[in-house]
């Protein structure tokens, strides 16, 4: 009896739109009677005997019901009858709902869906991970600067610059990856993108311990001197060491 009553409530769920009270109230009725004999392989019922059973007033409204239940598979007429008064002979159906196509092909749909989500969640983690990954050693900033070649290919200048970063670090201000860009930016700037001219820059700065990087004044021989910058004390307004990012 359990594999019928689950089998029908599994085609139920599935089949939403099909099921009623009143072909619900059948097939458990024809249940029952096959239950009292002994779950028999067909038997006699009569029309008027299910409908005394189940309380349904008139035969049209059986009749549409009990086909719904012949039409979907649930009990099968082994011989019709007459007329209402005569009994069909009907024989259960032992049947194992399967799940539809549409519903098998939504739920790999779903599983695609569910694992390229995940797939893309993961790797945006990792890129996101990747990207914001400050350098903190010097040879994090050797592979940054070669990579990025923020200042060219030049050998020597990138050499200076790097002794630049690791002066800061050994003074405990080791830049971030932003920090480095903006530097190098302003190196360009202030040298003209003459690499003899950044050079001395960046050697200025180490020479005097600065973690800025400041333009060279020239005097009337067209030599370079050393810049002293200007230090602002604390309470000018809005004044700050140009390519300096001290907090």
């Amino acid at each position: 009896m359990f594999d019928y009553f689950n089998g029908y409530w599994n085609w139920a769920s599935i089949n939403p739109n099909k099921i009623n009270s009143t072909s619900t109230a059948i097939y458990f009725y024809i249940l029952s009677i096959a239950n009292e004999l002994h779950w028999k392989e067909s038997f006699g019922l009569s029309a008027t005997q299910i409908m005394n059973g189940v309380n349904i007033a008139t035969y049209k409204t059986y009749k549409k019901h009990f086909d719904e239940l012949v039409e979907n598979g649930l009990i099968k007429v082994v011989q019709p009858s007459i007329n209402q008064y005569k009994c069909n002979v009907l024989a259960l159906v032992k049947f194992t709902i399967a799940q539809p196509k549409q519903s098998i092909e939504q739920d790999q749909s779903n599983n695609q869906s569910t694992t390229h989500i995940h797939k893309t969640i993961k790797e945006v983690k990792e890129n996101k991970e990747y990207k914001y990954k400050e350098p903190k050693s010097i040879n994090d900033f050797v592979k940054l600067i070669e990579s990025e070649k923020y200042l060219g290919t030049d050998e020597i200048l990138n050499k200076t610059f790097i002794n630049f970063i690791q002066m800061r670090i050994n003074m405990k201000k080791t830049p971030t990856k932003n920090s480095v860009e903006l530097l190098t930016k302003k190196l360009k700037e202030i040298s003209k993108a003459n690499k003899d001219v950044a050079i001395k820059i960046l050697e200025n700065s180490i020479e005097n311990n600065w973690i800025g990087i400041f333009e060279l004044k020239t005097n009337n021989t067209n030599n370079f001197v050393k810049q002293t910058p200007v230090v602002f004390n604390r309470s000018s307004q809005g004044q700050h060491y140009v390519g300096d990012d001290v907090k």
